[in-house]
């Protein structure tokens, strides 16, 4: 993908990292319509939001996770409380990681 061949520090990986936060942002605020975020359009980002949790090759990751990963995960599932399983299971899989980053943002979401 043409967003992560950007080297490190570089104001490529600034704007990548202001895209994820604008992505998960306009996610979060469809999330709050419930006519229009239908349950099709939910099953439709939720695995592309919960996959954010792993992506830690994009600088920033830490300061996403909390505010705007979280809120826009959560917002998804208030919209369609029949996806709470499915989602809780795909997050419980993402802290087999080996990264210690990724298993502490999964285990920080539930609280």
């Amino acid at each position: 993908m043409l967003l992560y061949r950007c080297k490190k520090g570089s104001i490529g990986v600034i704007d990548t990292n202001a895209l994820i936060i604008l992505s998960l942002s306009l996610i979060e605020k469809c999330a709050r319509h419930h006519e229009f975020f239908v349950e099709e359009r939910a099953q439709l980002v939720i695995d592309s939001v919960v996959n954010e949790l792993e992506n830690t090759t994009v600088q920033g990751h830490q300061q996403r996770c909390i505010p705007y990963l979280a809120d826009c995960l959560l917002q998804i599932i208030d919209c369609h409380n029949e996806m709470i399983t499915e989602t809780v299971n795909k997050i419980m899989l993402k802290t087999r990681n080996t990264s210690h980053k990724v298993y502490i943002n999964c285990v920080v979401w539930f609280i």
